[in-house]
């Protein structure tokens, strides 16, 4: 981590030293800077600044143009099938994680759980009742729409990734790639098998 003094800060900034220190002062109320004190052999210890990793965060990142890239280059190097098997292969992986955490739950949490799941990664799903032993999930959030975009393979494993997850019928209501405002998921229970009886002979 780099840190700097005021004095270095304030010459790089064309700034005065005290507006410096009154704008890291925000600064570290907001999280966004730290501070730590070096002593040296003579004079007054100084104060050191460097960016939290909050800080940091707040420069610009360009993941999913550089996901992009990477994809088009894997068609260009192994056809569309091979970015499929991509995305097949970390919805596996994914499911492998995650179905122990759903796993001996009903169907009403197992559903309540894939959507706190999927909220982790972005999704800002939610879930609401809809009749006996049903459910609707809804995305507030698409995480990777422009992956989405691109590459519509990363739609069809959410699909599947959700079904892996609640185990029952799960059927899209609407897609933000069909031009909805939103990614909606019917989930039912699957229908019970009927136990046939034979006849006493």
């Amino acid at each position: 981590t780099l840190f700097r003094s005021v004095k270095a800060i304030a010459k790089f900034c064309k700034l005065t030293k005290m507006a410096v220190r009154r704008h890291l002062l925000k600064f570290r109320e907001a999280g966004v800077v730290s501070m730590r004190t070096e002593r040296r052999p003579q004079g007054r210890p100084a104060h050191l600044y460097s960016l939290t990793e909050l800080g940091d965060a707040q420069f610009p990142r360009d993941y999913l143009g550089l996901a992009c890239d990477l994809l088009s280059t894997l068609v260009l190097l192994d056809g569309d099938a091979k970015v499929k098997e991509v995305f097949r292969k970390r919805r596996r992986i994914m499911t492998a994680r995650w179905k122990p955490q759903v796993t001996g739950a009903n169907l009403g949490q197992r559903v309540c759980e894939t959507a706190a799941i999927l909220t982790k990664y972005g999704y800002m799903a939610q879930v609401a009742p809809s009749g006996q032993e049903a459910f609707v999930l809804t995305e507030q959030n698409c995480a990777i729409p422009e992956v989405a975009k691109c590459f519509p393979a990363a739609c069809e494993e959410e699909l599947y990734f959700i079904r892996d997850l609640v185990d029952a019928e799960v059927t899209r209501l609407s897609h933000r790639l069909a031009g909805d405002c939103q990614c909606c998921y019917m989930v039912r229970a699957k229908p019970r098998r009927s136990v046939r009886v034979r006849p006493r002979a």
